[in-house]
């Protein structure tokens, strides 16, 4: 993996098996499809009790991006046109100004697709500052695309 993204894993608290994990399925997937994977995001959320939980990982590319959900345990990867149109995006938040993210920020998007597909990413903490940049960087120009 790039140390960028090595970096971002680290500063959202990942521990060594997640970690390890996610560079063997970075690996994975630059095996499968030949795209440049530039941008990482692993969505988590908080539970009632405070535990923080890790869910998914997605790596974005000039032309793909690749998501993969239960990543500690499961090897099922979803491949996606990064150009796919979004028609509509939903943004939930709570704590969070846009700017910078606090310990209470809770941030869960809902992007709307073509053909209903949808996506549905959540960050907490610090990682809504990523998932913000990534929404920004991804999503939000296909909604300008027509």
């Amino acid at each position: 993996m790039k140390p960028e993204m090595i970096k971002y894993c680290k500063s959202i608290g990942l521990t060594a098996p997640y970690l390890e994990r996610t560079e063997a399925l970075y690996e994975m997937i630059n095996e499968a499809i030949k795209d440049e994977f530039v941008d990482i995001f692993i969505e988590d959320y908080i539970e009632q009790e405070g535990t923080r939980i890790y869910s998914c990982v997605s790596f974005f590319g000039k032309r793909f991006y690749a998501e993969i959900e239960e990543f500690l345990t499961k090897d099922e990867i979803v491949f996606c046109d990064i150009n796919m149109i979004a028609k509509a995006i939903r943004v939930k938040k709570q704590d969070y100004d846009f700017k910078k993210a606090t310990e209470k920020s809770r941030l869960n998007i809902d992007i709307i697709f073509d053909f209903h597909t949808t996506a549905n990413l959540k960050a907490s903490k610090e990682n809504c500052d990523f998932l913000w940049n990534i929404i920004n960087k991804y999503f939000i120009p296909c909604l300008e695309t027509k």
